[in-house]
């Protein structure tokens, strides 16, 4: 039976994988393993909030958006960044697909 992941959008056949924390739903074995495994090790804090982009020119422009206010960076894995504000302890993620 085909499913369709939430997070590419792809088809895949299989159970599938919970995309949480990034999305509600199942995702293919694909992000999974390049998106949730990171975005789960990031250990975010519950206040996070999760962007997907698909361009190094959408991460930049998300970035700098967060360091006008004051969101700094915190980690980075490969195809994830953690952005913290230690104001308002917010989290942003970025994930690129």
């Amino acid at each position: 039976m085909e499913k369709k992941c939430c997070i590419c959008g792809k088809t895949f056949v299989g159970y599938g994988n919970n995309a949480e924390p990034i999305r509600k739903g199942i995702c293919c074995n694909i992000c999974n393993t390049k998106y949730v495994f990171g975005s789960r090790f990031l250990n975010p804090r519950r206040n996070t909030s999760y962007e997907i982009v698909k361009t190094e020119e959408e991460k930049k422009e998300i970035s700098n958006k967060l360091k006008e206010k004051n969101f700094e960076i915190e980690k980075i894995i490969p195809l994830n960044v953690l952005f913290h504000n230690p104001e308002t302890e917010e989290d942003v993620v970025i994930c690129i697909l």
